[in-house]
């Protein structure tokens, strides 16, 4: 979700090979940017973070943004229904 949050906000989507950008998996933090993750890809000349959205359990979701932290997000009514 980290990897396609990146390679969408970069404008590329699922195009790129995921082998060539890497994103931390587990929770640890940078220690600079206390809400955000560095993506490191070979390709990429600038700076990227990427940083999780709270959902409900089962889901997944992550935010990306240029630089080495991501400005505040705030996710408000938000309401998930399956049809």
């Amino acid at each position: 979700t980290r990897k396609e949050a990146y390679l969408k906000a970069i404008g590329l989507g699922l195009y790129r090979n995921l082998r060539d950008v890497s994103v931390p998996i587990g929770t640890e933090l940078n220690g600079d940017s206390p809400d955000a993750w560095l993506v490191r890809d070979c390709a990429g000349q600038d700076l990227w973070c990427v940083g999780d959205v709270p959902v409900e359990t089962g889901y997944s979701a992550a935010v990306s943004s240029q630089g080495d932290r991501l400005g505040r997000l705030v996710v408000a009514d938000l309401e998930m229904k399956l049809v």
